[in-house]
């Protein structure tokens, strides 16, 4: 998945913490990308693995982010 500018310097910074860090959280205001930064961490990290993603008011179906719910 291609991210923003802003979304893809919030994924390097993940990704220079997640080695040293049990625990990371992203906060950015509403429509700013923070499901985008949790998929591209999914296709990166845990592809193949079985992932439980709660969302509560949209829908992250497979036409809308070219990956596939199982």
């Amino acid at each position: 998945m291609e991210l923003f500018k802003h979304n893809q310097d919030i994924f390097d910074k993940y990704e220079s913490m997640r080695d040293t860090h049990k625990n990371i959280l992203v906060i950015q205001g509403t429509g700013l990308g923070k499901t985008a930064i949790a998929i591209k961490i999914i296709e990166m990290y845990f592809k193949n693995k079985p992932i439980l993603y709660v969302v509560p008011k949209i829908s992250t179906t497979p036409s809308g982010f070219g990956w596939e719910l199982r």
